[in-house]
């Protein structure tokens, strides 16, 4: 509500939400360095599902909504070895450059270990941290947000838990070093205890420790420490009435200081935590510790700590919008029924802005008009900036920015009608040059049908559909698929559904394609062969399969695993796949008699003796 109690509009709460975060930016510090994310991490054993470029996806996704500005983010520093010397014995920092320590402390095969990218990545998350600190105590910022560090589990003397070096010790050194003399309170909030912080703030002067935790590395009583565990399941309300009763205590006498261990493994679902927290729940336990330094006159200092779900960097963006503007958000489930809510959203297209470019006509265009050249439009209907749009509107676009993706550029080629080209590039802060996202060959065909169906129809034929992240690593849980260069981004689904909505506003019956391997058939959804004998042969080959996870079941296939009793392979074999939306292909499939054609296969391959056979490990 605006004054007088007049609703805003959605722009102008984007422009307050903008105008507030440009004059808080100049009292909040972000620090931020792409070092910190070697791509081994993403292989570590001990959380597979680790998302290196969580900072990445929290400065893209504020970027987005025009709360912040890339030059805005500090670049971190590397620490110096003096700096790291108040805190850490000489012997470990010696022994913290040989391969089979860190292998320990990331959970990693040695050979896996890159030494040097490692210690850069942490040796710049301390360095941002240290020099938030001196930024915050000098009185020129009030917040120092450090996007990585709170590396609590490395003491004097050892590292663990992803932690090499104590970067919220070695700042308190620092800054005790340089003659801070005010207290200084450490909240820490990751849901395991932070034991190598406890022993080092031992040596700290004045120097209080609170820990909220689920899980206790190793009984560290230390004399300024408030130390609480909390139960396995511990959710939003008992938390924070925990968090409640505990702060008074850490903030009294009142510190000059906070440093902020914003640890995101509290949520709910995550795979080292035990905790049951919502995105809301941590938001409110982030602002309960922001005001309560608040409120105490003290600066903050904040740093990340664990979080190990695939969104949990959501729980950060949150907080950092919060921090900037005030605005309190959270992500929301996706929508039940995305072909409803896709074909809603196709409706309120504009068709004008579909298929104008909105700018000046192309010779191409002007030629394709007069009958000469090639077609200037996708599919002869839309063009480059209604492809755009529709990318736009179907929240496409709005995905690959929450991945951390920027500067997205769409661009079509129509020169060839069979086989018409999409793509979609972006950027990653810090990284250069675009990266192929998306990519699509596809063209409108006339396609001949069985005698059962009357004549041909006119269908989308998909021959090629790439959606990657090439920013990301494979990982333990989520294997390379069979040619597969890099992950997935987890859109095929709503790619399929937006073609389905292409498909009705250009009066197609059906979307085709030829899978050239086993998993693009097996998670097609409501996709079947043309040919019965082809979908029989599916069904049997799913059963073989159940008990596999997609890239180990598409494996098998390609590696010759999948065999008869007699011994003979069974050969992945391409064939034309269909997703029916015409009433008469429906029936089709529908059929009795492509029912009974499609079992007598199926039975065929069974009483083949269709069978999984161990393969011999390659040396």
């Amino acid at each position: 509500m605006g004054e007088g109690g007049r609703r805003l509009t959605a722009p102008a709460v984007r422009w307050l939400r903008q105008r507030r975060a440009a004059r808080r930016l100049r009292q909040t510090g972000l620090w931020f360095h792409p070092d910190y994310a070697p791509s081994a991490l993403c292989r570590t054993e001990r959380a597979p599902c680790i998302v290196v470029e969580r900072a990445e996806k929290v400065i893209a996704q504020l970027e987005a909504e025009g709360l912040l500005r890339l030059e805005a983010v500090r670049p971190a520093r590397l620490a110096t070895y003096r700096e790291l010397a108040r805190v850490h014995e000489p012997r470990y920092l010696q022994d913290s450059a040989r391969a089979e320590v860190l292998a320990r402390v990331f959970a990693l095969p040695e050979e896996a270990i890159d030494v040097d990218a490692i210690l850069r990545g942490q040796r710049r998350a301390v360095g941002a941290t240290v020099d938030a600190a001196r930024e915050v105590a000098a009185g020129r910022l009030r917040v120092g947000f450090n996007l990585g560090g709170g590396f609590h589990h490395a003491g004097p003397e050892s590292g663990a838990g992803f932690c090499v070096y104590n970067d919220v010790a070695v700042a308190i050194a620092r800054l005790r070093h340089e003659g801070y003399a005010d207290p200084i309170a450490v909240v820490d909030l990751d849901f395991h205890q932070g034991d190598g912080l406890l022993a080092a703030a031992e040596s700290l002067s004045d120097t209080r420790v609170l820990s909220l935790h689920g899980s206790i590395w190793r009984h560290a009583p230390a004399p300024q420490s408030v130390q609480r565990l909390l139960p396995e399941g511990t959710g939003d309300e008992a938390y924070l009435e925990a968090l409640r009763a505990a702060l008074p205590a850490i903030l009294d006498p009142r510190p000059g200081l906070v440093f902020y261990l914003a640890g995101n493994d509290v949520l709910a679902g995550d795979p080292l935590g035990g905790f049951a927290l919502t995105e809301e729940g941590v938001l409110e336990r982030d602002r309960l510790v922001a005001r309560a330094a608040a409120e105490a006159e003290a600066g903050l200092v904040v740093t990340l700590g664990g979080g190990y779900r695939p969104d949990a960097w959501r729980c950060t963006a949150n907080f950092l919008r919060w921090l900037l503007c005030g605005a309190v958000e959270h992500g929301t489930e996706p929508e039940a029924g995305l072909r409803a809510r896709f074909a809603r959203i196709a409706a309120r297209l504009d068709p004008a802005a579909l298929r104008d470019d909105q700018a000046w006509l192309t010779e191409d265009e002007v030629m394709a008009d007069l009958g000469a050249g090639s077609p200037a439009r996708l599919f002869d209907y839309y063009s480059m900036h209604g492809v755009e749009y529709g990318l736009e509107r179907y929240g496409v676009l709005g995905y690959l920015r929450g991945l951390g993706f920027h500067d997205l550029e769409v661009t079509i080629d129509p020169s060839d009608r069979q086989r018409q080209l999409v793509r979609v590039h972006g950027r990653k802060p810090f990284r250069s040059g675009p990266l192929l996202l998306i990519e699509l060959v596809a063209g409108r065909r006339h396609m001949p049908l069985p005698d059962t169906v009357d004549g041909p129809v006119d269908v989308l034929a998909v021959e090629w559909l790439l959606l990657q992240d090439p920013t990301s690593g494979f990982t333990l849980a989520r294997p390379p698929l069979p040619g597969q260069r890099h992950p997935g981004l987890g859109i095929a689904t709503e790619i399929q559904e937006l073609l389905v909505q292409v498909c009705a506003r250009l009066s197609l019956e059906a979307i085709v394609s030829r899978p050239a391997h086993f998993h693009n058939a097996a998670g097609a959804l409501d996709f079947h062969f043309l040919s019965p004998e082809a979908e029989g042969r599916m069904l049997a080959w799913r059963e073989v399969l159940a008990g596999c996870a997609p890239a180990e079941a598409s494996s098998l296939v390609e590696r010759g695993a999948l065999t008869t009793a007699d011994g003979a392979v069974a050969r992945w074999e391409p064939d034309v796949t269909v997703l029916p939306l015409s009433e008469r292909l429906k029936a089709y499939f529908a059929s009795s008699a492509y029912a009974e054609r499609r079992d007598a296969e199926a039975a065929r391959w069974r009483a083949r003796g269709l069978r999984v056979v161990p393969l011999a490990r390659s040396a």
